[in-house]
């Protein structure tokens, strides 16, 4: 069962498309990584998905039901942090989360429930404006955690974090799905994070969904490639486009041409040295995630 699907949902800025027919599918149970460079339409999707914005076409359907039927009923099954969390920094965390505890109704026993599933007990009746980021985002979760969602969707929420920070709330996250039993949907443009936290992966390039699936099969992807250095990159990726390689990547004194086996590698040094252009390194590599990202984006 998924707990969030989407059918060709469409909204554009103009002539912009930031989110351009994206069938989404999210598994019960699972933590699914919304990834794509910035300005790729993550963030105008998940507006879409809450409800702050209007799909201009498209199905939008939660927990198995189509969102028309009982939108209400729905949204009150989800938890989300959007970019930054909006708090009243004059007041304290509890404070904070008494105001949103009554807009939903919640037993007061939920505060102390919450403020303990983020490790937020302890600063709890200090003033937010006295909060770190990384304090300030544990209490944004905690904000929407006090409904008890059966999902939490969720914009970046390591944004400006160090890596210390970063790690607080990967494992978190973690604990928040294997403990709590929520479905995570959470967008970034950290692979190397979502490499660590997410189970299955979407990833979205210029309003289009153009992969989904487990990180298994995003790892399935990867190939090999051979990175060169020479002594001028454009002239030598002229070169070897003329002989039907292709640059997947092309900075200053280095390439990336993808190959699929020694004979290619000795292809490419041949193309090169015929063209009179210097070869000082060439060395065969395994894709990474990565350099899969970068060929599905670019």
């Amino acid at each position: 069962m998924y707990s969030l699907s989407t059918s060709q949902l469409t909204f554009a800025f103009g002539d912009h498309r930031a989110g351009d027919g994206v069938s989404l599918s999210v598994p019960e149970g699972g933590i699914y990584g919304f990834l794509g460079p910035n300005g790729a339409g993550k963030t105008t999707t998940i507006r879409l998905l809450l409800g702050l914005l209007p799909p201009q076409s498209g199905h939008i359907s939660l927990f198995g039901q189509p969102l028309q039927a009982d939108p209400l009923a729905a949204y009150g099954r989800i938890g989300a942090l959007i970019e930054m969390p909006s708090l009243y920094n004059p007041l304290s965390g509890r404070a904070n989360l008494e105001i949103t505890r009554r807009l939903y109704g919640a037993p007061r026993s939920r505060i102390d429930q919450v403020l303990a599933l983020v490790d937020m007990a302890h600063a709890a009746d200090k003033r937010v404006k006295q909060y770190s980021l990384g304090m300030k985002q544990r209490l944004g979760l905690a904000n929407a955690l006090l409904n008890d969602p059966d999902m939490l969707i969720l914009d970046e929420p390591t944004n400006g974090l160090d890596p210390s920070g970063i790690r607080d709330i990967r494992d978190l996250l973690i604990r928040i799905n294997r403990e709590e039993g929520k479905t995570i949907f959470i967008s970034s443009h950290l692979l190397a994070e979502m490499n660590k936290l997410a189970t299955h992966v979407g990833i979205i390039n210029q309003g289009r969904l153009i992969f989904e699936g487990t990180l298994d099969q995003l790892h399935s992807q990867s190939g090999n490639h051979v990175l060169i250095e020479t002594e001028n990159a454009t002239e030598a990726k002229l070169a070897l486009e003329q002989h039907a390689f292709t640059v997947s990547h092309c900075n200053g004194h280095h390439l990336h041409v993808p190959v699929e086996n020694k004979d290619q590698v000795a292809h490419v040094n041949q193309a090169l040295v015929t063209k009179g252009l210097p070869v000082y390194s060439l060395r065969m590599q395994q894709d990474d995630l990565e350099d899969v990202f970068l060929s599905l984006t670019q």
